[in-house]
C-alpha cells in the first residue's frame, strides 16, 4: 500500500521520484494501492455528489487494480513457467551425452514403464523427444496387437482402436526409415 494513512510503511524517501508501483502498476502516486475513507452518507446535495464521486473514482480505482492483478498474474505465470524449464534442465539425465541416452531408451523398449518403446520415451521431455524421433532404430520394433475380443469391433469401438494402432505404425514405419522393422504381432 502506498498511502499517508499508513505512516509505519515507507516505500520512497521523499527526494526520489516516484516511479509505478511493484503491486499494481499504476505511475501516479495519488492514485495507486491507497484505501478509501469511509464516510457517512447524509442525505444532501453536498453529500450525493460526494458519494456519487466516491462511487466513479472507486470503480475507477477496481478497474485499475483488476488490471495490475491480471499484469501481475500474467507474470507470475511466465516466471512460473521460465523457472520450470530452467529446473528442468538441472535434471542428471540433460549431462549424458545422446549417444549414452539412445543406447539407454534401446534397452527399455519392450519392458517395464517403457512398454510402448518410443512412443513413451518421446514424452518424457522435449530433448527425450527430440532425440527419439530421429534415431530411426528406436522406430523400427513395432509390436502389433489387433485387440478383437469377438464382438462386433462397430458396436464396441474397436475398429476405431484398429485404425488408430494402424496410423501408429504407419508413422512408426515413417519414423524408422531405412531400418527394417522387426514386427511382432499379438
Amino acid at each position: 500500500m502506498h498511502s499517508s494513512e499508513h505512516p509505519d510503511i515507507s516505500i520512497l524517501p521523499t527526494n526520489t521520484p516516484f516511479e509505478a508501483c511493484f503491486a499494481c502498476g499504476i505511475a501516479d502516486p495519488q492514485f495507486t494501492c491507497t484505501s478509501f475513507p469511509i464516510t457517512q452518507f447524509d442525505f444532501s446535495p453536498a453529500a450525493y455528489q460526494a458519494t456519487r464521486h466516491f462511487v466513479e473514482k472507486g470503480k475507477l480505482k477496481i478497474n485499475q487494480l483488476r488490471r495490475a492483478v491480471d499484469r501481475l498474474s500474467a507474470m507470475k505465470d511466465d516466471l512460473s513457467h521460465l523457472v520450470q524449464q530452467q529446473q528442468n534442465y538441472l535434471s542428471p539425465i540433460h549431462c549424458l551425452p545422446n549417444d549414452i541416452l539412445l543406447l539407454i531408451f534401446g534397452q527399455t523398449q519392450g519392458s517395464g514403464c517403457f512398454a510402448d518403446g518410443p512412443w513413451d520415451i518421446s514424452n518424457v521431455c522435449r530433448q527425450c523427444r527430440t532425440l527419439s524421433v530421429s534415431s530411426p532404430t528406436l522406430w523400427s520394433k513395432i509390436y502389433f496387437d489387433p485387440g478383437f475380443d469377438g464382438l462386433n469391433p462397430n458396436e464396441t469401438g474397436e475398429l476405431e482402436d484398429l485404425r488408430l494402432r494402424c496410423n501408429c505404425i504407419d508413422l512408426q514405419l515413417d519414423r524408422s526409415q531405412t531400418c527394417p522393422p522387426e514386427v511382432e504381432v499379438d
